[in-house]
């Protein structure tokens, strides 16, 4: 029999598999004991990823279930992920200890999770305690947030990817992570995700002074921003200031002048993707941005 690496719970069925898979998913139930059983063989046996799902944890699970994790010290697990879970207060506190000090943790994502403004700020600031972290992910969350104290508490020296996205916290504070980006530096950062945070041209213009401390940065993802025409020249200082940028999106936003747009992108020397999808462009300008900018792969229209 193949060595466990998986188990899935969700609520058609909870059961272990062996696979060539290396993850844990836990999703759409209520946690039983027997669950618990699940996931501490599947991470004795080698399981590096969880993910949990719309989860209800009952009384006192969610504290079993962390404490599960943080009574098998040196687990491998590298990469975690909440996704639709309410956290209290209490058990933002579970998870820290579930991770604390961990030297395998490499990725950590929440989305769509009620957590509130200290929770988040509780998280970050135990992040600089994971060496090996490379992601950290929050989307959609349900709190308020004090993002200053966020900004401050990541490790962005070390961070390879950084997504923050559907929020909608204006260029205010975009240009507040410009800062803190501009002034402690991001030396690997390779990808960053800003889609629907309401960045508009300021905030853009924010960020294309704080990406020279972002050397390494090949992907930036700014879709639903309020960005247009006023945000052109920002774009090229963008462009300028990124001479590894690989991909590059801006989907759905206010670009109507393609030439303009074409004639930034076109002479870029490495990027090779770029989505503009759901501008307000028609057929026409579509194809003459076509002509002015051939790159591999270029996403126009409407669809």
């Amino acid at each position: 029999m193949l060595p466990l690496h998986t188990v899935v719970l969700n609520k058609y069925v909870a059961f272990l598999r062996a696979s060539w898979t290396d993850g844990i998913e836990v999703s759409d139930r209520r946690l039983t004991d027997g669950d618990f059983r699940a996931v501490r063989e599947a991470i004795q046996t080698g399981a590096t990823s969880i993910d949990i799902y719309n989860v209800s944890f009952s009384e006192g699970y969610f504290e079993g279930f962390c404490s599960l994790m943080a009574a098998l010290q040196g687990n491998v697990l590298e990469d975690v992920r909440f996704c639709g879970t309410a956290l209290q207060q209490s058990d933002v506190l579970h998870i820290s200890g579930a991770f604390r000090d961990s030297k395998h943790l490499q990725k950590l994502e929440f989305v769509a999770c009620d957590v509130d403004g200290w929770g988040v700020t509780h998280l970050a600031g135990n992040l600089p305690r994971y060496p090996s972290l490379r992601e950290f992910s929050l989307v959609r969350s349900r709190g308020d947030i004090d993002w200053y104290e966020l900004f401050r508490a990541l490790p962005l020296e070390q961070l390879e990817r950084l997504t923050l996205s559907h929020h909608s916290f204006g260029p205010h504070t975009v240009a507040m992570l410009a800062r803190e980006l501009g002034k402690r530096g991001a030396p690997e950062l390779q990808t960053l995700v800003l889609n629907d945070v309401d960045m508009c041209d300021e905030g853009l213009d924010a960020l294309a002074q704080a990406l020279p401390s972002c050397p390494k940065i090949k992907c930036l993802l700014m879709s639903s921003n309020n960005l247009g025409q006023g945000s052109l020249d920002a774009l090229g200082k963008v462009l300028q200031q990124c001479p590894t940028l690989q991909q590059l999106g801006l989907f759905r936003n206010r670009f109507t002048d393609l030439e303009a747009l074409a004639t930034i992108v076109r002479n870029h020397p490495t990027l090779t993707w770029f989505n503009a999808r759901r501008n307000e462009m028609d057929d026409e300008a579509i194809e003459r941005f076509t002509k002015a900018a051939p790159l591999t792969n270029l996403h126009l229209g409407s669809s």
